[in-house]
């Protein structure tokens, strides 16, 4: 059995273009997404960054491109690992790695700050201080 199944999470470090193929006029479009790793440091001590091509066809292009298609958007994106090759103008040969996009959950908007899940401190209501041991509770 293989498995080929990527999951990354980041921000796109440019703007999508929507493109059509010129065989079949599918929509496609590629983006370039920042991904941080935490746990490798650069020289400066900060996060070091990955920069992955990911590859997306159909309406998965086309709504990309519409609801999450600016640079800075945090994107969420499962799919698979694929490697190409082709001849630039001079005739070398060039590797791409990239992943085949199958699904893509929108995140935060650039600027947008990470949704906090933080319980309001003014609220220091507890339910179990309302039970009084004299009601009765048959257990």
């Amino acid at each position: 059995m293989f498995i080929n199944n990527v999951q990354v999470l980041g921000r796109w470090a440019r703007d999508l273009e929507l493109r059509y193929l010129p065989s079949n006029q599918k929509a496609t479009t590629t983006g370039r997404l920042a991904v941080k790793d935490p746990s490798r440091k650069d020289r400066d001590g900060k996060n070091v960054t990955y920069f992955i091509d990911i590859l997306m066809f159909g309406n998965l292009a086309e709504n990309a491109v519409k609801f999450a298609g600016i640079k800075g958007y945090e994107v969420y994106v499962m799919g698979k690992l694929t490697s190409r090759t082709y001849k630039d103008k001079d005739a070398k040969t060039v590797y791409v790695t990239e992943i085949l996009a199958s699904e893509i959950q929108y995140g935060n908007a650039p600027g947008q700050k990470e949704k906090e899940n933080k319980i309001n401190p003014s609220n220091n209501y507890n339910p179990l201080e309302d039970i009084s041991e004299d009601e009765g509770i048959p257990w």
